[in-house]
């Protein structure tokens, strides 16, 4: 795990995995406060993972990346423009991801669209 987000928090931790995509990222990150540490890991580690699917299989030229936190939900989202195929049901990596973290650190749900342009995003807390 990177020293920045225990030091600094999702937002920067997040925003240093984009700066390693060799694509264009538009980070939007909605974050008030520091949520608690389990919660900011595994958002860090479902981000990375589905950051890390779009570079694998997508063949995208541009990603966007939400953090979103209202009241008592926080949501990831990842919107690209590749050639999509990303699957919330198919054993893949990200859900993976969200099997091990989803009881454990209160992550609600999943989803993911295969179409030309994919959506991941998972809801928590």
């Amino acid at each position: 795990m990177e020293a920045i987000l225990t030091e600094r928090g999702l937002g920067p931790a997040v925003e240093r995995l984009a700066q390693r995509l060799p694509v264009p990222v538009q980070l939007r990150v909605d974050l008030a406060t520091r949520l608690p540490a389990e919660v900011e890991t595994t958002t860090y580690f479902v981000a990375g993972e589905a950051l890390t699917n779009v570079m694998k299989h997508a063949r995208t030229t541009h990603v966007t990346l939400t953090l979103r936190h209202d009241t008592d939900t926080l949501t990831v989202e990842v919107i690209d423009d590749g050639v999509g195929g990303a699957s919330a049901t198919a054993g893949t990596g990200l859900t993976r991801r969200y099997h091990s973290s989803s009881a454990r650190d209160g992550w609600r749900s999943i989803h993911a669209r295969a179409a030309t342009a994919a959506l991941s995003s998972a809801r928590c807390c």
